[in-house]
C-alpha cells in the first residue's frame, strides 16, 4: 500500500517537475509550498478567517520567491521565475477538487 502511495505521488507531482526542470524542489521549498496549500480553500471561512488566509499566503508566496532567490542566485530571473511556476503547478496537482 505504502509503494503504491509512494509511486502515485512520485508519478504524478515529482517526474513532472523533473521533466520540466531536472529538478527535484528541496526540503524548504516542499515546506512552504505545503503550507500554502493548507490556505487554498479559506472560502469556508469567516470573512476575518478568509482576510488572515489571504494575508499568509501573500506572505508564504513571497517567502517562497525570496527563499529561491537566494538559494539559486546562478539562475537567471526566468529560470527562477520557470521553478516558481512548476512548484505552483505542483501544488495544484496535490489540491484539486473531485
Amino acid at each position: 500500500m505504502l509503494r503504491k502511495i509512494i509511486d502515485i505521488y512520485y508519478t504524478h507531482l515529482i517526474r513532472p517537475f523533473m521533466e520540466v526542470s531536472l529538478a527535484i524542489p528541496d526540503e524548504e521549498e516542499v515546506c512552504m509550498s505545503m503550507t500554502i496549500m493548507l490556505f487554498q480553500f479559506s472560502e469556508v471561512l469567516s470573512n476575518e478567517g478568509h482576510v488572515i488566509c489571504k494575508s499568509y499566503k501573500e506572505k508564504l508566496f513571497t517567502a517562497l520567491y525570496e527563499y529561491q532567490l537566494s538559494k539559486f542566485p546562478e539562475k537567471t530571473d526566468i529560470e527562477r521565475i520557470q521553478r516558481y511556476a512548476q512548484l505552483l503547478e505542483m501544488m495544484q496537482r496535490v489540491t484539486v477538487r473531485t
